[in-house]
């Protein structure tokens, strides 16, 4: 395992990388003053330089340049401004190589605490991402719940808070508009807060069609107090299942698979 300070890793992506730290990691500095803030950004490149060695190099390489990522963000929907009820991690894959990138809590939803990485079975990538959520039983309350008029979308990149991640720069709301429904049993579905709730995003991490080549899929889940947890993917005709995390793991990896062979069938492999 890898530990880096918030300031650390913000340097470590800036030095390898001329993109935003990768979703769903967020930074803000602590150091009002530009000035001051260069000095410690260049003191802890100093200490990454001195601890860091060669061996680090194909950790950076997969995360940067994954054939396929997962991202995983959660919240309480109580508690959205408590940073200790945040799960912010990003899992790649890149040939035999696998990790995990995690967040730790700061003292805002918009601080980090640092991070880790940590290395895995690439063909685990899936077990490593749900172990992270909390372990939960599939729901029972609701059964096959039409996500109604479909996800409310806009355009604008990366949001905070209460707002999915979507690869490619559109934001899925956890607002959700509701159609009008015969039972209203969508309605009922998202009145309840859930415990914890959130997305995960699987996607192919290059193309030789460039951004129109990128197959993605993406999964909402909410977990609801005294009942278990419910998943549903965002296609055409979204439908909330009850999916405990046995089922969840298997659900996840089989969406890597896809994206995987897909890479193979279309010799995306060749593109780097």
């Amino acid at each position: 395992m890898w530990n880096f300070t918030d300031v650390e890793f913000k340097v470590l992506w800036e030095r390898h990388s001329d993109s935003p730290l990768p979703p769903p990691m967020v930074f803000l500095s602590r150091t009002p003053m530009l000035e001051d803030f260069e000095r410690e950004k260049y003191g802890a490149w100093q200490h990454l330089q001195a601890t860091l060695d060669s061996s680090f190099d194909g950790v950076l390489e997969t995360l940067l340049r994954p054939d396929v990522f997962v991202v995983l963000h959660g919240w309480n929907d109580r508690e959205m401004e408590n940073p200790h009820k945040r799960i912010r991690l990003y899992a790649a894959r890149s040939g035999l190589r696998g990790y995990v990138l995690t967040q730790l809590p700061g003292e805002t939803v918009l601080h980090s605490g640092g991070y880790t990485i940590t290395e895995c079975d690439p063909r685990a990538l899936a077990d490593a991402v749900v172990r992270a959520m909390p372990t939960a039983e599939a729901g029972r309350r609701f059964r096959n719940v039409p996500i109604a008029g479909g996800p409310a979308t806009q355009q604008g990149g990366w949001a905070e808070s209460d707002q999915l991640y979507r690869p490619g720069g559109s934001l899925v709301s956890e607002s959700v508009e509701l159609g009008a429904s015969s039972d209203g049993l969508s309605e009922r579905f998202f009145a309840v807060p859930a415990t914890m709730t959130g997305g995960i995003s699987v996607s192919q991490g290059r193309s030789k069609y460039g951004r129109r080549g990128i197959l993605e899929e993406i999964m909402v889940w909410r977990d609801l107090p005294d009942d278990g947890r419910y998943v549903f993917v965002l296609d055409h005709a979204p439908t909330a299942m009850g999916i405990g995390s046995r089922h969840l793991t298997v659900k996840l990896a089989a969406s890597i698979d896809r994206i995987l062979e897909r890479m193979e069938t279309h010799r995306e492999w060749e593109v780097r």
